[in-house]
C-alpha cells in the first residue's frame, strides 16, 4: 500500500493520498469485519468496488481510535461524514489515486492527473481575472489549480446548484509550482463559507484541501 502522503493540517483536520494497486480482495479482508449485516460493496461492478472499498480503507487508516467507517452517512446533498465523533469527510479519486481529507469542521479535496482537456473548458468555470493570471507561465497547472480550488470548496460547502464562474471567490495565491496556501468565499442567496485551503504538485497529479474557516 503506496501511501504517498499523511499530514496532520492542525489539530482538527487530517489529510491522506494513496496509490493504490491492490484488488477488491484486499480491502474486502481488511474491512469485513469493521460492518455487521450485508456489505454494501457486494453488488458492485468490480470497478465502483474496488474505488469504494479502496476510499474506506484510507478514511479508516485516518481515523482516530474507536471510530469506524462503517459508520459513515451521506447528508441529504449527499456529503459524507460521521455523526460520533461528529466528522466530514472531503473524498476524491482519480484512476490509481484516492485521497481524503478528515476534519472537524466542512471540508473537501481534490485530486486530478493532468490533463490538456482542462484548458478547453477552463472559460466555462474561470472568470476573467482568473484566466488573466492562469496564462501567465505555466497555464495547465494553473488552471489545475484553480479548478481544484473551486471543486474543493464545493465539497466543502456541503450544498447544490452554484455557479463556478459566478459564486465561487479565491484570493488568487502567489504563484509557487510546488506547493502553497489560498483562501476565499463560496456561496449565493441561499447562505455562503469563507474557507481556506492548501495545495500540492506531485509529477503525476495535484492535490487541493479546503476547509471552513
Amino acid at each position: 500500500m503506496p501511501l504517498v502522503k499523511i499530514e496532520q493540517i492542525n489539530e482538527d483536520a487530517k489529510i491522506l493520498i494513496w496509490h493504490f494497486q491492490e484488488e477488491s480482495d484486499f480491502f474486502h479482508q481488511h474491512l469485513q469485519k469493521l460492518y455487521t449485516g450485508p456489505l454494501p460493496w457486494t453488488a458492485m461492478p468490480e470497478k465502483r468496488k474496488r474505488e469504494f472499498l479502496a476510499t474506506r480503507y484510507l478514511i479508516q487508516l485516518g481515523l482516530p481510535p474507536g471510530a469506524n467507517v462503517s459508520h459513515m452517512a451521506k447528508d441529504p446533498n449527499g456529503s459524507p461524514g460521521l455523526r460520533n465523533p461528529r466528522l466530514y469527510f472531503g473524498i476524491s479519486h482519480t484512476r490509481e489515486y484516492v485521497s481524503c481529507v478528515i476534519s472537524k469542521c466542512q471540508s473537501g479535496c481534490d485530486v486530478e492527473r493532468y490533463q490538456e482537456r482542462i484548458l478547453a473548458l477552463a472559460h466555462r468555470f474561470m472568470t476573467d481575472e482568473e484566466m488573466a493570471w492562469s496564462t501567465e507561465s505555466d497555464r495547465l497547472y494553473r488552471s489545475h489549480l484553480i479548478w481544484g480550488i473551486k471543486e474543493s470548496a464545493f465539497k466543502t460547502w456541503r450544498r447544490k446548484r452554484i455557479d463556478w464562474k459566478k459564486h465561487i471567490r479565491i484570493e488568487l495565491p502567489d504563484w509557487n509550482m510546488n506547493k502553497g496556501n489560498f483562501s476565499g468565499t463560496i456561496g449565493n442567496d441561499t447562505g455562503t463559507l469563507d474557507f481556506y485551503g492548501g495545495y500540492e504538485y506531485f509529477p503525476r497529479f495535484l492535490f487541493v484541501w479546503t476547509l471552513q474557516r
